[in-house]
């Protein structure tokens, strides 16, 4: 009863506050990246202004990215690439929810694995796995 009484005056205290700010971070979020398509887009012109989207086999940096951003073939030896091969985003099967996530850090504010499962229209146990 006591932890009961004092979970409700901090959240008096806080959560108004908590609630606003975490949803204004939400929305500065989808505005900048709405969709998935726009999250793959940003990764992929960021990896290429760092030098960091080139062919494996022959370092040339002349590449086509396909339509799902995820493979690249080279222009000149028409070798297929990962372009986030090497990358901190290697294998990422849910890029969005990690932008989210690096996002929501970046702002200096701490969210629940369950709120951001919720948000992202993920399962909870996905966070801890996959994304």
């Amino acid at each position: 009863m006591q932890k009961e009484r004092e979970r409700s005056h901090l959240e008096d205290l806080f959560e108004p506050h908590y609630k606003e700010k975490r949803q204004e971070i939400l929305l500065s979020f989808n505005q900048v990246y709405p969709t998935d398509e726009s999250c793959w887009q940003a990764l992929v012109m960021h990896l290429e202004e760092a030098g960091l989207l080139y062919c494996r086999k022959c370092k040339s940096s002349i590449v086509e990215i396909r339509a799902d951003h995820r493979v690249f073939c080279c222009k000149k030896c028409n070798k297929k690439g990962s372009t986030t091969a090497g990358s901190f985003f290697h294998g990422v099967k849910k890029l969005r929810a990690w932008f989210f996530a690096i996002w929501v850090l970046e702002k200096n504010f701490y969210v629940s694995s369950k709120w951001l499962g919720q948000t992202l229209e993920i399962s909870q146990s996905i966070l801890s796995t996959e994304i």
